[in-house]
């Protein structure tokens, strides 16, 4: 096969890999994505390799493969600023400030990537780094922080109409929400954010609407109502192979239960990725 043919069955591989990752199907992407790096490397070709490398770094993070996905952004991010393409080293930036295990290098990357995407005026990656930056201020107990963050995150989102990123937005805002005891408003942004999953048949943030509906419902004290958003959160989790998610759920469901909650889930475990607020990406 001429190198030329085997760019596109790269980008085909990449495409695949990007509709099974939208599709929830994160297994299927790792292998597509896969394939598409070890191709583009093959024929030398940086901007594919670095394009695919990209994606499979997210995917990488979904499935808590930490240390693989941490070396595959490196070499996205290697692969772009030896392009000059300052997108994609942005991106590549916030793939690894999402895979970091402290807040700082977390924030420092963030920062930088922030930063270019102002400069480019790339809207929808402003509203990604927005929405981690206010998941991590969320996490750290610094709720009207994350509304400030929010807020501006939304008015790029709504005006670009990035759908999955504004699902993303909305249910850390549904957190907040909850976190000032303003729990009118934390449906409201749940109801919209299902709304938005459905529309755009994105089950990630369908599965995050979820898990923060069993908590409303939870402090509603409506156990069972809690119990049946948070099974589905965890059906949806299960079928994705989005451990990050499948954590989450598993210790609110045995907070309900009771339950002691077994230490390969347990998100202080390690396993669980701080940033997936960070979602991501």
């Amino acid at each position: 096969m001429r190198s030329g043919d085997e760019g596109h069955v790269s980008d085909a591989l990449r495409h695949i890999g990007h509709f099974a990752t939208e599709a929830g199907d994160y297994a299927r992407s790792r292998a597509a994505l896969d394939d598409a790096l070890d191709l583009a490397e093959r024929i030398g070709d940086e901007e594919r390799a670095g394009k695919a490398a990209l994606e499979l770094g997210t995917v990488l993070e979904y499935l808590g493969e930490r240390e693989r996905a941490h070396e595959v952004s490196l070499r996205a991010l290697r692969a772009f600023e030896t392009l000059d393409d300052p997108y994609g080293t942005a991106m590549a930036l916030v793939n690894l400030a999402i895979g970091a295990d402290d807040l700082d290098t977390r924030g420092r990357h963030f920062r930088r990537a922030l930063e270019v995407f102002r400069t480019i005026g790339y809207e929808d990656g402003v509203g990604l780094v927005l929405n981690n930056l206010a998941g991590d201020a969320q996490k750290a107990g610094r709720p009207e922080e994350a509304r400030v963050l929010l807020d501006e995150s939304l008015v790029h989102l709504r005006r670009v109409g990035d759908r999955s990123l504004l699902g993303h937005a909305l249910f850390i805002y549904a957190k907040v929400h909850l976190d000032l005891g303003e729990r009118e408003a934390a449906k409201r942004r749940i109801d919209e954010c299902l709304e938005v999953a459905a529309e755009g048949a994105d089950g990630w943030a369908r599965m995050r609407a979820l898990e923060v509906l069993g908590r409303w419902h939870a402090e509603g004290g409506d156990a069972e109502l809690a119990r049946r958003s948070l099974l589905q959160a965890r059906e949806l989790a299960e079928r994705a192979g989005d451990k990050h998610v499948l954590a989450g759920v598993e210790k609110a469901l045995a907070e309900l239960g009771g339950e002691r909650l077994p230490a390969a889930l347990d998100p202080g475990s390690g396993l669980v990725r701080q940033g997936d607020e960070g979602e991501a990406a």
